[in-house]
């Protein structure tokens, strides 16, 4: 099916983008009998926020830099090699002419790319980005750096490559990035390259001085999303600055432990926009969101003061 979303929902409007996407509805997929369609057992694996800090890290050695890229549609970039082949229907805004006075209801073509939507896409795009990274004819030298997902050593250059989904980011010496991309252009479409700027929706300014570097986190306006998210929920739009983000002693009665609070419908969804905040920025707040992430099955008035607080 067609689907269009806004990317960079949480910041400003003219930054925002309306991007269109063909995607897989693997949620009614069917086999040749009629049931469920079940998929082999296979995973993407996109690198961790803790691997994306320490590239970053790496990058702001003396010498290096940073620089980031990302792949164009990278999922259809690959081929989908799965077990059994898949038939899929198209929406009628995707048939071509001479399909349209055939008097066709439901027409199937095979699905022959790695289409976004499909339980193995992601492990299949992941398998052909690293077969081009690891084979000697390319040039790359790539191995896989154990214990971190999508995340590659280029030991000639010293470049350190970590992978989130279509977000590239390498880090290394100075004169050997122009050299990597121009080789990884040859076998992948990518955007242009430039230097870090926002990643994983998160902005990161450095300072260089002569021991490598120091990095601001910002996500002001995902943190200003935050909040409007809540207002829009919760109807409070009035708020008290806090030193940190528990209660004080005694601001809680024990009995509204056992009170189901307003906020109940709506706690897991706010919870969880927070915890995306805390864990790329933010890591002050982690205590306090799992304290609520455990709470979302019975929520009560306390934990809307708890929340209240906590934005």
């Amino acid at each position: 099916m067609s689907i269009c979303s806004i990317k960079f929902a949480e910041l400003a409007k003219h930054l925002q983008l309306y991007k269109g996407r063909l995607v897989y509805r693997g949620d009614c997929a069917k086999d040749e009998w009629g049931s469920a369609a079940l998929y082999q057992e296979l995973a993407a694996s996109p690198t961790s926020v803790a691997t994306t800090n320490s590239t970053i890290a790496y990058g702001t050695l003396p010498g290096n830099k940073i620089s980031t890229a990302d792949a164009v549609k990278a999922y259809v970039q690959a081929h989908l090699k799965s077990e059994h082949p898949t038939w899929i229907s198209l929406p009628p805004e995707l048939w071509p002419e001479e399909w349209k006075n055939k008097g066709y209801k439901k027409p199937v073509v095979r699905l022959i790319k790695a289409l976004y939507g499909h339980p193995e896409s992601g492990a299949h795009w992941e398998k052909h980005l690293e077969e081009i990274l690891k084979d000697p004819r390319n040039d790359f030298g790539a191995q896989p750096v154990a214990g971190h997902p999508s995340t590659y050593w280029i030991k000639r250059d010293k470049l350190l490559l970590t992978v989130y989904v279509d977000d590239l980011l390498l880090a290394g010496p100075s004169e050997a990035h122009d050299a990597f991309w121009k080789r990884l252009e040859l076998k992948l479409d990518i955007e242009e390259v430039t230097e870090l700027g926002r990643f994983l929706g998160r902005h990161h300014e450095i300072e260089r001085h002569e021991l490598g570097g120091t990095i601001k986190y910002d996500m002001t306006e995902y943190a200003a999303s935050s909040v409007e998210m809540y207002t829009k929920l919760t109807g409070v739009d009035k708020f008290r600055p806090a030193s940190t983000p528990f209660l004080p002693d005694g601001a809680m009665n024990p009995a509204d432990d056992d009170v189901v609070g307003e906020i109940a419908p709506h706690a897991c969804a706010l919870v969880m926009k927070q915890l995306w905040l805390a864990r790329l920025a933010r890591p002050d707040l982690c205590k306090a969101i799992n304290i609520l992430s455990s709470r979302v099955h019975k929520w009560s008035r306390n934990d809307d003061k708890r929340l209240y607080r906590l934005t």
